[in-house]
C-alpha cells in the first residue's frame, strides 16, 4: 500500500498564497487516500480531479503524488520541484511557439487555446496516449467495458450526424444510433487504460456536447444517458481515476446551459446522486470528496424543490456531526466534514431545533478540529438565517468564537516562533474575517449572531468583542503595515480575547 496525497484549489497547503478574499472558495487540504499502485503508478493520476471550486471562476488544478512517512519534508521539497518546472515548462513553452507544437494531448484545443464554439468545427478527440508514455498498470486489476478497433472507427464516423443532432435539438428518427454512439463508444471509452490521462479531455468533450445543444429534448435525453451510465462507472470495479472523473462529471451536469449574463444551473437530477455517494459507506473517500464539489455547486446554484433542500441538509448534518476523523485519511475526512458545514451555510437555515447552528458552535468550539475546519464552521455561522431563531444565548455562543480566535492567534505565534519565520498573514486574516463573519454576517439578509442580542449589556459586550478582532483585521488591509511584524499585535489581541473571556466567566 502506497500513501498518496491528493490536492483540489484553491487552499489547503497553498493557503498563505491566496488572498483573503478568496477565503470563500470551497478547498481540499491535503486529502491522503490509501492505493494499490507502486508510485511510478500514480503519475497515471495526474490528471484524475480537474476541478473547480462552486463559487470560483475557472480556478482548476490537480495532482497526487507519492508520500514518505516524513510527510511535511517531502512536501517541501516536492513543492520546490514544482516551482522547478513550472519554470522550464515556461521556458520550453516559449521555444514551442516557434516550433508549432501540437496541442496537449487529452485538451483538445481551439482558436487561442479556448473551447471550441457550437458554430466551429469539432475538436478532435483527445488523442488515446502512447503506450511507452503510459506509467506501468497497478497491481489490481480493473474492469474495461470492451470497444473493439473496428467498433471505435465505426462510431468514430459518426461523428458530424452526432454533431448535427445536437445543433438541430432534434433526434429526426436517429435516437438509437445517438444513444449506441453515447453509451458503447463516447463513454466507454474513460474506463480504458489507454485513455487514463485523457480523462479531463474528455470531460470537455462532455461539456461541449451540452453546450452544443443548449436546451430541448437531446439535451435533456443527454443528461438522463449521463447521469445513468456515470453512476454505474462510479459504483463499479472501474479504475479509480475513471470513477473520480465520473463522479467529477456527475456534478457538472447542467440543468440550464450558461447564457450571456445567466448563469448555469446545475442539473436537479443528478443532485439525489450526489447526495447519496457522500454518504454511501460502500464508497471510498475519494469519490465522497469528488461528489462533495457537486454538492457544494448545487447549494451554493440554490436549491429550489424543498424535498431535495431538506435531503441535503439531513445529509449534511450527519456528515457535520460524526465524531472527529482519526487515522492515516483523517484530513481528508474532517475536509469533507468541513465541506458539509458550508454547504449547510449556504442553505441558510439554523436547522430544526437550532440544531445547524448547535452543529457549527460545536465545531468551532472543538479543539481536537483544525483551525482550518473550525475557521469554515464560523464563517457559515454568518451565512445563517436566524429570523427564527430561538433560545439562542448571543453572548454564551460569541464565547466559543473568541475562544477560537484566541486559540488561533496562539497557534500563529507558536507556528512563527517554531520555524523562525514571521506569522503567515494570510491565514490568520482568514481566521479573523471568519469570526467577524459569524458575528456580523455575511450579507445584509445574514446579519450574524449579534443580531441576536437585543439587550444593551449583550450588545456592548458583542461590539467590544468585535471592535478588538477588527481591529487587528483591519491591520492587515493596511500597506503600511506590509513590513511591520504583526506578531506583537496578534498577540495583543490573544491577550484582549482572555480577558474579554475572563469577564463571561472563562470558557
Amino acid at each position: 500500500m502506497y500513501r498518496a496525497v491528493l490536492l483540489l484549489f484553491p487552499h489547503g497547503a497553498w493557503e498563505r498564497e491566496y488572498p483573503p478574499q478568496n477565503r470563500h472558495l470551497s478547498f481540499i487540504t491535503h486529502y491522503v487516500a490509501q492505493l494499490d499502485s507502486p508510485p511510478s503508478t500514480l503519475v497515471a493520476y495526474n490528471t484524475v480531479c480537474i476541478c473547480t471550486g462552486p463559487r470560483s471562476k475557472g480556478v482548476t488544478c490537480q495532482m497526487l503524488r507519492p508520500q514518505t512517512s516524513n510527510g511535511s519534508g517531502v512536501f517541501v521539497r516536492f513543492r520546490l520541484l514544482l516551482l522547478f518546472a513550472i519554470i522550464l515548462g515556461f521556458i520550453a513553452s516559449q521555444s514551442a511557439v516557434a516550433q508549432r507544437m501540437p496541442p496537449t494531448r487529452g485538451f483538445p484545443q481551439g482558436p487561442m487555446g479556448g473551447m471550441f464554439a457550437p458554430g466551429e468545427p469539432m475538436a478532435p478527440e483527445p488523442e488515446p496516449a502512447d503506450p511507452d508514455e503510459l506509467p506501468p498498470q497497478p497491481d489490481k486489476k480493473y474492469d474495461e467495458l470492451p470497444l473493439t478497433k473496428a467498433e471505435e472507427n465505426k462510431y468514430k464516423k459518426q461523428r458530424l450526424k452526432i454533431r448535427q443532432i445536437l445543433l438541430a435539438k432534434n433526434f429526426g428518427g436517429n435516437q438509437p444510433m445517438f444513444d449506441a454512439y453515447i453509451t458503447r463508444y463516447f463513454l466507454v471509452r474513460w474506463t480504458q487504460w489507454k485513455n487514463i490521462t485523457s480523462l479531463p479531455g474528455f470531460r470537455r468533450d462532455l461539456r461541449n456536447y451540452f453546450r452544443q445543444t443548449k436546451s430541448g429534448a437531446v439535451y435533456d435525453h443527454l443528461n438522463v444517458l449521463v447521469l445513468d451510465f456515470m453512476n454505474k462507472l462510479v459504483r463499479g470495479n472501474y479504475n479509480p481515476a475513471a470513477r473520480i472523473n465520473a463522479m467529477l462529471a456527475i456534478g457538472e451536469l447542467n440543468g440550464v446551459e450558461q447564457s450571456g449574463s445567466a448563469v448555469a444551473v446545475p442539473y436537479p437530477g443528478a443532485l439525489k446522486t450526489l447526495v447519496d455517494s457522500v454518504g454511501d459507506a460502500d464508497l471510498p473517500d475519494t469519490i465522497h470528496a469528488a461528489a462533495m464539489v457537486g454538492v457544494l455547486r448545487h447549494a451554493a446554484a440554490g436549491i429550489r424543490a424543498e424535498g431535495s433542500r431538506r435531503a441535503m441538509a439531513d445529509a449534511m448534518l450527519r456528515l457535520a456531526t460524526a465524531d472527529p476523523p482519526t487515522g492515516p485519511s483523517a484530513a481528508g475526512r474532517e475536509w469533507i466534514m468541513a465541506q458539509a458545514v458550508d454547504a449547510l451555510g449556504l442553505l441558510g437555515s439554523t436547522g430544526d431545533g437550532d440544531g445547524v447552528f448547535k452543529a457549527m458552535t460545536g465545531i468551532v468550539s472543538d479543539t481536537r478540529l483544525s483551525d482550518r475546519t473550525r475557521s469554515v464552521a464560523a464563517g457559515a455561522l454568518g451565512q445563517l438565517n436566524y429570523a427564527g431563531a430561538t433560545g439562542i444565548n448571543p453572548v454564551a455562543e460569541a464565547a466559543k468564537l473568541a475562544r477560537f480566535t484566541a486559540d488561533c492567534c496562539a497557534e500563529e505565534i507558536r507556528l512563527s516562533k517554531e520555524s523562525a519565520q514571521s506569522v503567515s498573514r494570510c491565514r490568520i486574516k482568514q481566521r479573523l474575517e471568519a469570526a467577524l463573519t459569524a458575528l456580523t454576517g455575511a450579507d445584509e439578509r445574514h446579519k450574524g449572531i449579534m443580531s441576536l442580542a437585543h439587550q444593551p449589556d449583550q450588545q456592548a459586550l458583542l461590539a467590544e468583542m468585535h471592535e478588538s478582532i477588527k481591529e487587528l483585521s483591519d491591520m492587515f488591509d493596511d500597506r503600511r503595515n506590509e513590513s511591520k511584524d504583526m506578531g506583537p499585535p496578534i498577540e495583543e489581541l490573544r491577550k484582549k480575547l482572555e480577558a474579554w473571556l475572563q469577564k463571561q466567566g472563562g470558557q
